[in-house]
């Protein structure tokens, strides 16, 4: 049986490759079980699906900075370069 950290580690390597069929029953056996790491693996999938989303937008230039926010970002940057008082 897997301990949870086994298992939350397995699960985030199962969004980047193709674990093999005893690992990924394991990992199903022990979300069967476990409430917390299903949760865990849950959050995984969003962040995943929401990293998606937003390279995608990215790369599609539908993903803008308003004038005030691109304003603020230029007045911070400059404030981080003048020296401290």
């Amino acid at each position: 049986m897997l301990t949870c950290r086994e298992a939350t580690e397995l699960a985030s390597k199962t969004l980047d490759m193709k674990v093999p069929l005893r690992q990924r029953m394991a990992l199903r056996l022990h979300l069967l079980m476990c409430r917390r790491c299903r949760n865990y693996l849950a959050q995984l999938y969003i962040m995943e699906r929401a990293a998606r989303q937003l390279a995608s937008s990215a790369m599609n230039g539908t993903q803008r900075l308003s004038p005030e926010a691109r304003e603020r970002i230029r007045e911070r940057i400059k404030k981080a370069g003048e020296p401290a008082e």
